[in-house]
């Protein structure tokens, strides 16, 4: 993997994130960028009393970037048809 200025390994940022679903194209007058905003906070976000990972700040893990690209798909496909 090469590292980049947006690289923070093993955590994956906003600023990644971003280019990520602009280099995929997956953004249309429907699915806007703020969509996706507020699906990596959702990704992001920890019951407090059952805390998940606190190690990498504020990027995503692998599975939390997983589920990202589950509720992405979710959002771009099934809700909004």
């Amino acid at each position: 993997m090469i590292a980049s200025p947006l690289s923070s390994y093993p955590g994956v940022t906003m600023m990644a994130v971003s280019g990520f679903i602009t280099k995929c194209n997956i953004l249309d007058d429907v699915f806007i960028s703020t969509d996706v905003d507020r699906l990596f906070i959702a990704s992001k976000y920890q019951m407090p009393e059952n805390p998940k990972f606190s190690l990498i700040g504020n990027a995503l893990v692998r599975f939390e970037f997983w589920e990202l690209l589950v509720r992405i798909s979710s959002k771009k496909y099934f809700e909004s048809g």
